[in-house]
């Protein structure tokens, strides 16, 4: 967290190195931000701890957004993050002896809207000091569960534990809300918390029910399926309770971003086309009282 709030400071001071550099910057209204940062995220599901709602675990995201008004934005943006579970923090023997846990170092791409809480004025420098905002939209994420056994680590999906061949995809509806801080005219920090609904229970690949262990050849597979002689209790017998199929797994991300207001003049058309080598661009002559344009009198 420490580097990451390094990064941020040397960031915002070249930002605005650059932004100091004309006057005129301010006279063009900047309707394109890009967005960076990091925290934790924290998962919801069958191996979660009880009582724990706090994972340290990391997560990373970059994007865009696009502002249509001084109220509402949209925002598209990749995300790296990771989940842990495991029984062996519950405090629920019956839990404890199932024995399961899981990593995953998962992806998600989504596209929000940004509702801000408080309108600013209609340039992009005239926002409030402090402005709270809530978001909600669409998205999807890749999951990897993954355990280890013997020292070695698994990718649990391909080995279907419990007779399931899951997607990897899953649909996603991020939702949460967050503080904007204006920390200068072109730049913000923003205080970030979201929650993702899922349409999967297999982000810890754990979902319903133990299989007879004859329908596994792989001895891999059937070693993962059930954990539990490995501290020495019974196997559990096939249809005895996995986990909860009623309810889908979810995940939340908690991030500090950085927000910066890209200059128009990035953006611009005349910026990106090219002009043959050697040459100038051609400046407009200024049209003088008492003449037109092309022509005299």
């Amino acid at each position: 967290m420490k580097k990451l709030l390094l990064i941020l400071f040397v960031s915002i001071l070249f930002a605005e190195t650059l932004s100091a550099q004309s006057f005129f910057n301010n006279r063009h209204n900047r309707r394109f931000m890009a967005i960076a940062g990091g925290g934790t995220s924290t998962y919801f599901g069958d191996l979660k701890g009880d009582n724990i709602f706090f994972d340290p675990t990391p997560n990373f995201s970059t994007g865009l957004e696009f502002g249509l008004n001084s109220q509402v934005t949209i925002r598209s943006e990749f995300l790296w993050y990771r989940l842990t579970g495991s029984d062996a923090v519950s405090q629920l023997p019956a839990t404890v002896t199932r024995n399961l846990s899981f990593v995953a170092n998962n992806t998600e791409v989504s596209t929000v809207v940004i509702y801000n809480l408080i309108r600013g004025g209609t340039r992009y420098y005239q926002r409030q000091i402090v402005t709270p905002y809530v978001f909600t939209g669409t998205g999807f994420t890749i999951h990897r569960p993954k355990a280890e056994y013997n020292g070695k680590t698994y990718g649990l999906r391909k080995y279907q534990t419990e007779g399931v061949k899951y997607s990897p995809v899953a649909l996603v509806i991020p939702m949460g809300g967050g503080l904007k801080f204006m920390v200068s005219p072109s730049m913000n920090i923003i205080a970030e918390i979201g929650y993702r609904k899922t349409f999967t229970d297999y982000l810890d690949d754990v979902s319903s029910r133990y299989i007879d262990p004859s329908n596994f050849t792989d001895p891999i597979a059937l070693a993962l399926q059930d954990r539990a002689p490995e501290i020495g209790e019974e196997p559990r017998n096939p249809g005895g309770v996995r986990g909860n199929p009623d309810r889908n797994d979810a995940y939340a991300v908690y991030s500090i971003k950085m927000e910066y207001f890209i200059p128009a003049e990035i953006l611009s058309v005349d910026k990106i086309r090219k002009r043959p080598p050697g040459t100038r661009p051609t400046k407009r002559a200024p049209n003088r009282k008492g003449f037109k344009l092309f022509g005299g009198r």
